[in-house]
């Protein structure tokens, strides 16, 4: 693309399609299968119902959430949680009884959101996010500050407006949003990379699909290694 000073080294080198060729291909990406979680004990606490309350006094009216809404919506998510006093294990936690939420309306965009509201506000620096159990979780690692590990797969608008931190995607990802700093880890495939990058690293382990990388936007400063072996670390 014209005026595009992204630095890609990719092997085997990327392709640049249309946007709209992505439309249908993530069919391809199953939910992984679920797995007992025997790490962690989701088992009920006082942060954990402070979380779960949170939760509920969120409110999303719409079925869908784009970029428009999405700062809007972050906005009330940290608002929602601001009386709540949790740690990076009670965050794992929460994400693990988020399942039993997944039948409300435009889950995966509040549940992306509501995530990222939880650790950008926690503590910690270091985080645990698992989204085996869970479908198309969107918005997750918005305006992203802290070090995530995200056990499962993502999907729409991943890492939007992150800015600083270092997120490691163990599972695949559909899309890698806004990206302004930070350092990205996908050790799983990717469908695709829109923009636009204004910086930071993202390297992926996998493979980019078959018909390589996606352009929307320009792309400055932001570093892309493709190493296509296939490789989960």
């Amino acid at each position: 693309m014209a005026g595009s000073k992204a630095n890609i080294s990719a092997s085997p080198t990327a392709t640049h399609v249309p946007a709209l060729a992505i439309a249908d291909r993530f069919s391809r990406y199953q939910p992984e299968t679920e797995q007992p979680v025997r790490a962690i004990d989701a088992k009920e606490d006082k942060a954990l119902t402070q979380l779960k309350d949170a939760w509920r006094r969120f409110k999303v009216y719409r079925d869908t959430i784009d970029h428009d809404m999405v700062t809007r919506l972050y906005r009330r998510a940290t608002k929602s949680i601001k009386d709540c006093k949790y740690t990076a294990a009670d965050v794992e936690k929460f994400s693990l009884a988020l399942g039993e939420f997944k039948d409300e309306k435009a889950f995966g965009d509040k549940a992306g959101v509501f995530l990222s509201a939880l650790v950008n506000k926690g503590r910690a620096k270091n985080y645990t996010i698992r989204t085996a159990h869970l479908d198309d979780v969107n918005w997750l690692c918005y305006a992203n500050r802290k070090n995530v590990t995200i056990i499962g797969n993502i999907h729409e608008c991943f890492a939007n407006e992150m800015r600083s931190g270092r997120v490691v995607v163990c599972g695949d990802a559909f899309d890698v949003g806004s990206l302004k700093g930070g350092t990205i880890v996908i050790r799983g495939d990717v469908d695709a990379i829109s923009g636009p990058l204004s910086g930071g690293n993202i390297t992926i382990w996998g493979h980019v699909n078959e018909l390589g990388i996606v352009i929307d936007y320009e792309w400055k400063n932001c570093t892309i290694t493709i190493k296509g072996t296939g490789k989960r670390e």
